[in-house]
């Protein structure tokens, strides 16, 4: 009777050790990207995870190597689609941004902010952007609305969007300017942004 008692004793003690790793680890691997630390700065050795099976899942089950598109929102970004220090040549098999598979469709890419974006001392950054991608940029990863990923710096919370009630304002053509791999094109009524990803895909965006 007290070996019954034993093993079952065991048997339960697995049961809810078990039990315990799962809810540890299911909104770890239930998130779209994972970093340690958990909340980190410019100045951090960050360990980013992309999991392929969250998002839009373009990339789910994916078997090729996966890359990355990158970029920061600074206090100078117009909006949170405004990269500034943009890094990865779209399209090609870039070894700057090639991610390590983990399986299991997780991906980890290790970084040091100041220096991979080559961040100034007078730049104040609040979020990086992602994208993730196959080599030639068909398949793009990206949350279930298909925006890019951000990931806030030092617990960065960005404030709410203002209405855009003066896209309908009728407006005139100031000037343009070309840089980073987009083009701006400046009216009195705000920003048009064309930002190319390949010679397929351009985003268009109104500040």
């Amino acid at each position: 009777m007290l070996l019954k008692y034993k093993a079952l004793s065991g048997f339960l003690s697995l049961v809810f050790l078990l039990l315990i790793t799962a809810a540890f680890l299911q909104p770890v691997y239930a998130q779209l990207i994972t970093t340690v630390p958990e909340n980190p700065g410019v100045d951090d050795e960050i360990t980013l995870v992309f999991n392929a099976a969250e998002g839009n899942r373009a990339l789910f089950d994916y078997q090729g190597d996966v890359y990355f598109h990158t970029g920061l929102i600074t206090s100078a970004s117009l909006d949170q689609t405004d990269w500034k220090k943009v890094v990865g040549n779209w399209g090609t098999a870039d070894e700057r941004v090639k991610m390590t598979p983990l399986g299991n469709n997780l991906f980890e890419f290790r970084i040091q902010p100041r220096s991979f974006y080559s961040i100034g001392n007078d730049v104040s950054v609040h979020q990086i952007a992602f994208v993730f991608r196959t080599a030639d940029g068909t398949l793009t990863g990206k949350t279930t609305d298909n925006q890019d990923i951000l990931l806030p710096l030092k617990g960065y919370k960005p404030s709410k969007p203002l209405d855009k009630h003066y896209l309908s304002l009728p407006g005139s053509y100031k000037n343009y300017s070309v840089s980073e791999q987009q083009l701006v094109v400046h009216a009195s009524t705000g920003d048009l942004t064309f930002r190319t990803f390949s010679k397929d895909i351009l985003e268009v965006s109104w500040h």
